[in-house]
Formats: C-alpha cells, sequence, structure tokens
C-alpha cells in the first residue's frame, strides 16, 4: 500500500490531521497509528510541524500530478480543461479544512505565505497552456495568457483567503461576482462560462452556514 515507511507516516498523519486537528494530534498518535518507533519518527522528521510542513507540500504536489493529466487530456477542450481543474483545485482545499484553519494561525504565517507562493508557482503553467489551447480554439481571448492567469491567481488567492482579509458574507459573494466578471473579461471568454464558479463559491457558503437561500435571490 505505502512505498516506504515516510509515505506511511505523511499519509497517516495527515488522516489523523483531518479527525482530530494538528493541534491535537501528539506524535504518539501518529507512532500507534504507523506503528512505529519515535526513533524511527525522527529519523525522516525533525518535528510535528516539520512533518506538517510536508504533507502541505505533498498535497500541493499531489493536486499537480492530477491537474497536469487533465490539461495533457487531447480529447478535453481547453473549456472542459480549464472547468475540471478549477473545480478540482476547490474541491481539493474545500477537503482540507484542517489545513486551512493551522496556515492562517499567525504562528504559521511562513508556512502559508509558501503555500500560497507553491500554488500559484504550480497552477501559472498548467491554466497557461488551458489558456493558450483556448485561444487556437477562439474559445479565449488574450494578449497575455501567462500575465493573466497570474494576476487572477493573486487575486484569488488574496481576496478569498479568510485568513488574511475577512469580509462580510455579503461582501464576499459581491467580491465572487465580481471576480467571476473580471475572469471572463480578461480571459475572452463569452459572458456567464464562468458560472460553475459563483455557483460553487455560494454552495460553499450556504454548506458552511454562512449564507441563506434568499441570499441568492
Amino acid at each position: 500500500m505505502f512505498k516506504n515507511t515516510k509515505e506511511k507516516i505523511l499519509s497517516k498523519a495527515e488522516e489523523l490531521f483531518c479527525l482530530k486537528g494538528y493541534e491535537k494530534t501528539t506524535i504518539e498518535n501518529i507512532l500507534e497509528s504507523c506503528e512505529i518507533g519515535k526513533g524511527t519518527f525522527y529519523y525522516y522528521f525533525k518535528s510535528k510541524e516539520s512533518l506538517m510542513n510536508e504533507v502541505i507540500e505533498n498535497s500541493i504536489g499531489s493536486f499537480t500530478d492530477d491537474a497536469k493529466k487533465i490539461v495533457n487530456d487531447k480529447n478535453l477542450s481547453a473549456l472542459e480543461k480549464f472547468k475540471q481543474l478549477i473545480l478540482g483545485q476547490t474541491n481539493s482545499m474545500d477537503n482540507k479544512e484542517w489545513m486551512l484553519n493551522e496556515l492562517h494561525k499567525p504562528e504559521n504565517s511562513k508556512m502559508h505565505q509558501k503555500s500560497i507562493t507553491e500554488t500559484i508557482l504550480h497552477l501559472t503553467p498548467l491554466l497557461t497552456a488551458i489558456v493558450e489551447q483556448g485561444i487556437s480554439e477562439k474559445t479565449f481571448n488574450s494578449k497575455f495568457p501567462k500575465e493573466t492567469v497570474e494576476i487572477l491567481l493573486f487575486a484569488n488567492q488574496y481576496i478569498f483567503d479568510t485568513g488574511i482579509i475577512v469580509f462580510t458574507v455579503e461582501e464576499y459573494l459581491i467580491k465572487a461576482q465580481a471576480f467571476v466578471y473580471s475572469m471572463e473579461l480578461l480571459l475572452g471568454v463569452k459572458s456567464g462560462t464562468f458560472n460553475y464558479i459563483l455557483e460553487h463559491f455560494e454552495n460553499t457558503l450556504l454548506n458552511r452556514g454562512g449564507l441563506n437561500e434568499k441570499e441568492l435571490q
């Protein structure tokens, strides 16, 4: 199941972080779950914090590997690839709430910044390739594909990261509408092309109890 002991520790630790939360998960919990001794743990990791760092890096790397498969799929149009990659990325982070909670803590600010930077660096070439395909298919229109993707990624990472700036639910909803509208203009697609992004955002707010049905009318 696992290629090596280190992979097992990373996998079991992520399971425990999701189940118990990072703070409540002890090294002893991890040792017991992995059926290893302290010496083995400290051979691979200096501390629980260094372990969490690698879990986060692996999470970004795992998503990138999945995203590359989408980008390289010759049977998909650019619009289909864009949708799969964007929704895949947002769903991936929705399922790692424990990770977001830890990254938003003041003591993890450096790690938080690193996760944002790494996400942008990994996603930029993938989304750029999709946009360039879309330009050739005449469904996208942009003079600066890479730069436009970078601008959108930076805006998304900072505007919608609740660990950086906190807005009211109503403000988030308006900013989401403005963001999707801006995306469509900057990438030169038809109006309404990215409505699924707004719908996903609204559903996320509903599921977290931050929005009610009436506010979506």
